[in-house]
């Protein structure tokens, strides 16, 4: 796998990370959701964001169909995708479409066959598109790789810094924020992924964000 990212090593607390592509979250959660899952090898993130998106349109009648996740959460089993070239300008695709595109994917992306990090700790950061909520429009396709021609019921995008598994201390729900520094800090980092959906999660504690609007900034 090829690093899309760098991250600037420094004394601060803060964390700067250079990327040719972001997303950017703004403004508070709008809930704080504790899970468990009576399975121990958990529930696929494609199921927790379906459940999430049901449960959202229960609670919140304006919601546009977006959600944004931050969890803590304990591993189940990871699937993964990294990019077999770097995202710099001399590598730009012949046809000019996103690395995603159906004529660039397999040449661009290295797709988990086998799971890796069981029993982990993982800090999450996602979102995720319900198709069925809200009318796609072109900000819409700058996060999301919708494929008209399939007819998928949500979109999601998600990535993940893994641990060395790590006991969730017992103010987690309370004090969210306080737990993700305490895994930044306390935890042995492993490695950095792109989430399949089929990755899988036992436990979390989820700040949940209601999308109003996705907007670009060029």
């Amino acid at each position: 796998n090829i690093p899309d990212f760098l991250i600037t090593a420094n004394s601060e607390n803060t964390i700067e990370v250079h990327t040719a592509f972001n997303i950017i979250l703004e403004g508070d959660f709008n809930e704080i959701i504790r899970y468990r899952c009576d399975n121990q090898n958990g529930i696929s993130l494609h199921s927790l964001y379906k459940e999430l998106f049901r449960l959202t349109k229960i609670r919140q009648p304006g919601f546009k169909g977006i959600l944004g996740l931050v969890m803590r959460v304990d591993i189940g089993a990871i699937f993964g995708a990294g990019i077999k070239q770097a995202p710099i300008k001399e590598n730009t695709p012949d046809n000019q479409e996103m690395i995603t595109h159906a004529d660039n994917i397999k040449d661009w992306l290295n797709f988990q066959i086998d799971f890796e990090y069981k029993d982990t700790t993982a800090l999450i950061v996602g979102v995720g598109l319900d198709m069925s909520s809200e009318k796609i429009g072109p900000a819409y396709r700058s996060v999301f790789h919708i494929n008209s021609e399939k007819k998928r019921q949500q979109y999601l995008h998600n990535h993940a810094a893994i641990f060395k598994f790590l006991p969730e201390r017992k103010d987690a729900y309370e004090n969210l924020e306080d737990e993700i520094n305490n895994v930044m800090t306390e935890g042995e980092f492993l490695n950095m992924q792109h989430l399949l959906d089929s990755s899988t999660i036992r436990n979390a504690v989820i700040g949940l964000v209601c999308v109003e609007e996705i907007i670009r900034s060029d």
